[in-house]
């Protein structure tokens, strides 16, 4: 029991903190901290990550459920004008920036 004591004590404060968690807890706190450190190593920005997980089962879930009501039929995506507008929002939201950033690069020049 002393060798346990002693190593906790080695432990840095933050850590030693968390006395009362189970150790589940505390492999999981240490394992977003490294995918945290990753992330922020590879340049990687946090909130999207964060709203891709969060949004990611829900989105599927709804997805699902439309596919379900429309009988598998995916048409249902592109069906009204609303969708549609969303669609091509979505699409200018992603090819934009690239073809921005090429556009001012190669005025720049």
């Amino acid at each position: 029991m002393g060798e346990v004591a002693r190593a906790f004590n080695a432990l840095p404060q933050p850590i030693r903190v968390v006395d009362g968690i189970s150790p589940v807890d505390l492999v999981l706190m240490v394992a977003f901290g490294v995918v945290g450190y990753v992330f922020r190593k590879a340049s990687i920005p946090l909130a999207p990550a964060i709203l891709g997980v969060v949004l990611g089962p829900l989105m599927e879930k709804n997805l699902r459920r439309s596919l379900a009501l429309s009988g598998g039929d995916w048409g249902v995506l592109f069906s009204s004008s609303l969708a549609i507008s969303f669609w091509v929002l979505a699409v200018g939201f992603l090819v934009g920036p690239p073809l921005l950033a090429k556009w001012t690069w190669r005025r720049a020049r």
